[in-house]
C-alpha cells in the first residue's frame, strides 16, 4: 500500500540464499531490503509475499531457521525489519514451505508445504501471526488427497479455499482440491492424468469475474 513492489528471490545476497528486494515503478530503481540465510531469517524463499490487513509482508523460507525446515516470517515495509515468526520443525507438522500464504477472513494465515505429515507428503497449515500459533490442519496421503501442494491456495466465493499438488491422486500426476476452513475438512475433487486433461500442476488457481 506504499505503491511499491515487492519480490523475493530464491538465490542471491550476501549468502547466496535469497533477498527480499523493493521496486519503485516511478523511478524504476530496486532496493535490496533483506538479506536471507542465517537462522534469524531462513533461506531460499521460494514464493511470493503477501501484505495482510495488519499492513506487515509475510512469508515463507524454504529452507533455513532454526532447523534447516523452513520458516514463516513477516516484513515491516515501514521499518525494514524482518522477524521471524515460526520455525518449521519437521516431521508430522510439516516442513519446507513453498507456496504463497493466504489471509483469510479471520485474519489467520494458511499454507502448504511440500514435505511432512504422516505420509512426508506434506501439509496444508494454518498460522495465527498475532499469537505465533502454528497449527497442522490436513496430511496430503498421496492417492486420496494427492502429495506436495504447489502455488498459493486460492480462496473462492463459496469462501472455500482451493490449491493443487503437483503428484499424488489416483494416476500419481497431481489432484486439484478443496479446504473448507469452517469444518476443517480437505476434499479431493479433480485426479489429474487420467485423460488428456493434463498432468502434474504447479501454479495457483483464480476465479474468473463470470
Amino acid at each position: 500500500n506504499d505503491g511499491k513492489l515487492y519480490g523475493l528471490t530464491c538465490y542471491g545476497g550476501v549468502n547466496n540464499s535469497g533477498t527480499i528486494f523493493q521496486y519503485d515503478i516511478t523511478s524504476s530503481v530496486l532496493i535490496k531490503k533483506i538479506d536471507f540465510g542465517t537462522t534469524a531469517t531462513g533461506s531460499n524463499p521460494f514464493a511470493s509475499l503477501i501484505q495482510a490487513t495488519n499492513g506487515m509482508l509475510y512469508g515463507t523460507s524454504e529452507y533455513g531457521g532454526t532447523y534447516n525446515k523452513g520458516t514463516i516470517f513477516q516484513f515491516d515495509p515501514i521499518t525494514n525489519a524482518l522477524t521471524k515468526k515460526y520455525d518449521f520443525i519437521g516431521g508430522v507438522n510439516g516442513y519446507r514451505p513453498n507456496g504463497t500464504l493466504i489471509q483469510d477472513a479471520d485474519g489467520t494465515l494458511y499454507g502448504l508445504t511440500l514435505k511432512g505429515g504422516t505420509s512426508d507428503y506434506g501439509v496444508l497449515f494454518q498460522f495465527d501471526a498475532t499469537t505465533s500459533t502454528y497449527t497442522q490442519k490436513k496430511d496430503f496421503n498421496g492417492v486420496w488427497n494427492g502429495q506436495t501442494g504447489n502455488g498459493a491456495l486460492f480462496k473462492a466465493n463459496d469462501n472455500k479455499l482451493y490449491g493443487v499438488t503437483i503428484s499424488g491422486g489416483t494416476g500419481s500426476l497431481g489432484t486439484l482440491f478443496q479446504y473448507d476452513p469452517s469444518v476443517n475438512v480437505l476434499t479431493k475433487k479433480i485426479d489429474f492424468g487420467i485423460s488428456i486433461d493434463g498432468n502434474k500442476p504447479a501454479g495457483s488457481l483464480m476465479q474468473a469475474s463470470n
